[in-house]
């Protein structure tokens, strides 16, 4: 039987509370007309994917479109981004 690695995640948002926080400035600022730019950057593992799930979350709820992107698996363990 081959064995898949499945992702756990928890349902409580844990940690990075102050960048979560100023993420979501970004969104509401940019609801608001500003031009935002924001990049999100770290070591893999450190809760990026989740912290970009949350703030994604939050824009589709003030009906925001969220187009989301990822890498191109090589099967070595690397990717394309």
């Amino acid at each position: 039987m081959d064995l898949v690695a499945t992702r756990v995640a928890s349902p409580e948002f844990i940690g990075r509370r102050r960048e979560l926080g100023s993420l979501i400035d970004a969104v509401d600022r940019a609801t608001g007309g500003d031009a935002v730019v924001a990049l999100v950057g770290g070591d893999a593992g450190i809760g990026k994917s989740r912290l970009v799930e949350e703030v994604s979350a939050h824009a589709r709820d003030r009906g925001w479109l969220v187009l989301e992107g990822g890498c191109v698996s090589l099967g070595n363990g690397e990717g394309l981004p």
